[in-house]
C-alpha cells in the first residue's frame, strides 16, 4: 500500500492501467484493475481527492524554491521531466455539435505500447532528449543524465561558474549515487515543491508536443 500511494504523489494523473504498469515496474507483481479501486479505497484514495492535490500545495515551500532558484541566471538552469505517451493521449473530450444533438465520435480504442519522453529543456529550447518503451527506471534516468545532460551542465559551468539542474520528487531523481556524481562536477540540484509543475517550463513543451 505505501508504494501505491508514493506512486499517487508522485503522479497524481495517471490512468488506472498507468499505475498498474508503475506498480509492476516497482513491484514485479501485476495487479488488475478491480484490485486497484479496492487498494484505492481502503487507502481512502478516491478521484475526486486526486483532482483536489494540486490545490493542497504548501505556498512556503513554493514560496522558498522561488528565493532559491532566484539566485541563478536563466542560462544556468535545465529543467528535465519524464512524460508518457500512448493512445489515451491522442483522444480529444470535447467536440462541437448541433445544440439538440450529443457530439459523438467513434473510436477504436488500441491498447498499443506506452512510451517515456524523457528530454532536458533550457533556455534555448530541447537540449537532449531519450524515448524509452515503458515507464522510466532509476537506472535509466541516471545513465540519460550521465551520457547526455552532464556534459551541457559542464559547459554552462565553464560560463557561469554553476549549472543547476531543476528536478520535481519523483522516487527516480533521488539517487544519491546520481546526486553524489553531478555534485562533484559542479552541478547543483534543486528539487522542485510538491505539486508544482507550474515552476517546470518543460510542462508547456510535453503539451505542445502531445
Amino acid at each position: 500500500m505505501n508504494i501505491l500511494c508514493e506512486i499517487i504523489c508522485e503522479y497524481v494523473d495517471y490512468y488506472l492501467d498507468e499505475y498498474i504498469e508503475e506498480m509492476q515496474a516497482r513491484t514485479g507483481k501485476h495487479i488488475s484493475v478491480p484490485t486497484l479501486w479496492r487498494s484505492l479505497a481502503y487507502c481512502g484514495i478516491t478521484r475526486k481527492k486526486l483532482q483536489k492535490a494540486a490545490t493542497e500545495r504548501n505556498e512556503l515551500l513554493r514560496n522558498a524554491f522561488i528565493a532559491s532558484i532566484g539566485h541563478y541566471r536563466i542560462e544556468q538552469l535545465v529543467f528535465m521531466d519524464e512524460s508518457l505517451k500512448d493512445e489515451c493521449t491522442l483522444t480529444y473530450l470535447y467536440s462541437y455539435s448541433d445544440i439538440n444533438s450529443r457530439a459523438v465520435k467513434k473510436v477504436v480504442f488500441v491498447r498499443g505500447k506506452r512510451y517515456t519522453l524523457l528530454p532536458a529543456l533550457t533556455e534555448q529550447g530541447i537540449i537532449a532528449v531519450d524515448i524509452m518503451e515503458g515507464s522510466c527506471t532509476k537506472q535509466r534516468f541516471k545513465e540519460f543524465v550521465i551520457s547526455q545532460v552532464v556534459s551541457i551542465c559542464y559547459y554552462i559551468i565553464s560560463i557561469y561558474t554553476n549549472s543547476v539542474l531543476v528536478l520535481d520528487n519523483a522516487k527516480i531523481h533521488h539517487d544519491q549515487d546520481l546526486l553524489d556524481y553531478l555534485s562533484a562536477f559542479g552541478i547543483k540540484v534543486e528539487f522542485l515543491p510538491p505539486y508544482s509543475p507550474d515552476f517546470n517550463p518543460i510542462e508547456t513543451a510535453f503539451s505542445m508536443i502531445k
